[in-house]
């Protein structure tokens, strides 16, 4: 499953594996005059919050709480969702957590909240040591901006997106990275570009199997 794949599906991920906190998933469902509603899924977040504060498993840890960011996001919790996102350690889960609140920001028409949280992300990423899962959020804040109608230099971010991916060993991989980024490069009207890119990734994957 591409990341691009998994960003899709992060929403509905607010249900960790703690019970207390199942009905977070209602929360893009929330309606602002529903108080009650909101205040239920506050206590939800915060519980989970707190349980998740007290994992020793970073991995799990940062997984959840992207998640509980998000969920803040959704319900218009802001601030509280920024810094849950900050209080992430890994660089990938918390270029996907700004990655969503942008999103969320975008959907209540705020355009400076948008705008930093993507920022935020891009900056985020430069932490992102692993070339795998750089090239991955470099895609997909590119394909965020794109998405959001944001102005940005969507172009330079997949150059750099692409460049990283250059330099895996993993054909198959590096040819699913290269499917990412044409796909976007057709989005911003770069056909040229997105065809040679996905021909280099046909070329990739031939190779590969000529291989075997």
């Amino acid at each position: 499953m591409s990341r691009s794949v998994r960003l899709l599906t992060c929403l509905l991920g607010i249900t960790c594996a703690f019970a207390f906190i199942t009905t977070a998933t209602i929360a893009s469902d929330f309606s602002a005059s529903d108080n009650s509603n909101k205040d239920l899924i506050l206590k939800q977040l915060s519980r989970a919050l707190n349980k998740v504060s007290r994992m020793n498993d970073l991995g799990t840890k940062d997984r959840f709480l992207e998640k509980i960011a998000v969920g803040y996001a959704q319900i218009g919790e802001f601030k509280q969702a920024r810094e849950v996102a900050e209080s992430i350690s890994y660089g990938t889960n918390k270029v996907t957590a700004f990655v969503w609140i942008a999103r969320q920001y975008d959907s209540v028409g705020n355009t400076k909240g948008t705008g930093w949280s993507l920022s935020r992300a891009l900056a985020v990423s430069e932490t992102i040591t692993g070339k795998v899962d750089l090239s991955e959020a470099l895609t997909d804040i590119a394909a965020t901006y794109v998405a959001l109608d944001y102005e940005q230099d969507v172009a330079g971010i997949l150059s750099q997106s692409l460049f990283t991916a250059h330099q895996l060993k993993n054909s198959k991989t590096k040819a699913r990275l290269f499917r990412d980024v044409a796909n976007v490069y057709m989005t911003i009207g770069y056909s040229d570009q997105a065809q040679g890119i996905a021909n280099q990734a046909a070329i990739i994957n031939l190779r590969s199997n000529n291989r075997k």
